[in-house]
């Protein structure tokens, strides 16, 4: 797993499915990340970032995750990219 904070987000060309999402870092500053088999616990400044979540499959077909942060006043919700397991319904909530 791996995150970096940047100006700007911008998906990698293996990307299978991105999902950006609103992203609020409390003024503790820290946070949890986590997916199914791993978690860590890390310290960021506090603010509202977009986050962008991206996976996919390396040369070797092993699967990889990213996590990228931009801070922004105006963070937005949206499905960038999604394979066949994602099903998008009309209407997202949030």
């Amino acid at each position: 797993m791996y995150f970096e904070t940047v100006r700007e987000l911008a998906l990698r060309p293996d990307t299978i499915r991105a999902i950006q999402v609103p992203f609020t870092v409390p003024e503790s500053g820290l946070i949890e990340i986590g997916s199914i088999i791993e978690s860590r616990v890390i310290e960021m400044k506090p603010g509202i970032f977009q986050l962008l979540y991206q996976t996919g499959f390396d040369k070797r077909d092993l699967m990889w995750c990213e996590f990228g942060f931009r801070e922004t006043e105006k963070p937005t919700f949206e499905i960038l990219r999604a394979d066949e397991e994602v099903n998008i319904p009309l209407a997202l909530t949030l």
